[in-house]
């Protein structure tokens, strides 16, 4: 969901303090603090490509999974909307 910052911090409210923004293809876990300040956690996630095994193991099925990343934490940037997700589960 493409929101501005405003309704990002309203979403955040709703959502116990705690939501996800996609910032280059990355998706940052952010939180509220102090009521109207946005933090990054540090833990991000990106969908990666890879081969697993069919549920027999006779062949092998290419697909997307999300892989949470090392610990970063980049400069919120200023945008006049934000993609929000408010679990990791609604990034795809």
């Amino acid at each position: 969901m493409n929101i501005s910052k405003q309704e990002l911090l309203e979403k955040l409210s709703e959502n116990n303090g705690i939501g996800y923004v996609e910032l280059d293809g990355l998706l940052h876990e952010i939180r509220l603090v102090n009521g109207n300040q946005i933090a990054f956690t540090g833990a991000c996630w990106k969908w990666t490509q890879t081969e697993m095994p069919s549920a027999h193991g006779d062949y092998n099925v290419l697909t997307d999974v999300l892989i949470e990343e090392d610990l970063m934490i980049p400069g919120f940037p200023t945008h006049d909307y934000y993609e929000f997700h408010e679990t990791v589960h609604d990034f795809s």
